[in-house]
């Protein structure tokens, strides 16, 4: 609520919209914000690690996104009318923290993506407003951003489906259930399925980070024992999208300081 209301002190001609986010959020349950907070985050790791993968396999499959969640119900309920309203904003804050890296080089186009989503504005005007939201400088990265509506990519065309009538759904459902079995030991051979598990994820872009997220609401632990192996094979086995030489140059330059590869407007 505080993020919201400095917003609108920052942007007066966003106050309507300010005040909006604040009336939808304060709709929502404990657990049905604590739910939001983790689908915005889900969309960030996946768009981090698919547009870098997508630009080379299949570039023209950036042109459009559909965003599909499962459904629990018959009609749209309350969470689902409000993370419609609030998941782009969500994510641009996210972002401005932990921005999503592009790996360019042979062999990889943005160009559809661009089209589609990167809207034409002065990117000096975006990083100046991006230093007075969220006090971080990008001055000497200005030329090498890119300006993405996330709006258009995330509320184009997101829906909510049964997901005994979507295949895409049952096989999400299917892959999770299986993760979770497995770092819970319930396999009989735990090692082999972590194993075949993690050729069906990405690696992460940051040295820190494993193919698998592991996050929370305060600092967690570390892994240890069984589950830690069991992580680590999944990160061992899964798809090399990021080099260790563009996984270490990002890892030191978000560490130095905040940096950025996609500029956000709502």
């Amino acid at each position: 609520m505080k993020a919201t209301e400095a917003y609108a002190k920052k942007f007066p001609a966003a106050l309507a919209m300010a005040e909006e986010t604040t009336r939808a959020i304060t709709q929502l349950s404990p657990q049905q914000y604590n739910q939001c907070i983790i689908q915005v985050h889900l969309i960030a790791e996946t768009l981090t690690k698919i547009i870098s993968y997508y630009s080379k396999q299949q570039p023209k499959a950036l042109a459009s996104f559909t965003w599909i969640i499962d459904r629990k119900d018959g009609v749209e309920t309350r969470f689902e009318t409000v993370f419609k309203t609030i998941c782009a904003g969500l994510l641009s804050s996210q972002f401005a923290s932990h921005p999503p890296p592009l790996q360019f080089g042979p062999g990889h186009d943005y160009l559809p993506f661009a089209n589609a989503f990167s809207p034409v504005e002065a990117m000096w005007e975006l990083v100046e407003t991006t230093k007075r939201l969220h006090e971080v400088d990008l001055s000497d990265l200005a030329n090498h951003l890119m300006a993405v509506d996330l709006g258009s990519l995330v509320r184009g065309d997101l829906r909510w489906e049964n997901s005994e009538k979507n295949a895409g759904i049952q096989v999400a459902d299917l892959l999770v259930s299986s993760t979770n079995r497995c770092l819970k030991r319930n396999f009989t051979d735990n090692k082999k399925v972590a194993t075949a598990l993690g050729r069906l994820m990405i690696n992460s872009p940051s040295v820190d980070g494993r193919a698998l997220s592991i996050s929370g609401h305060r600092p967690t632990a570390p892994l240890t024992g069984e589950v830690a192996s069991l992580v680590q094979l999944m990160d061992d086995s899964s798809k090399k999208l990021f080099s260790e030489a563009f996984r270490e140059n990002y890892s030191q330059r978000s560490h130095s300081r905040p940096s950025q590869s996609i500029q956000q407007t709502n």
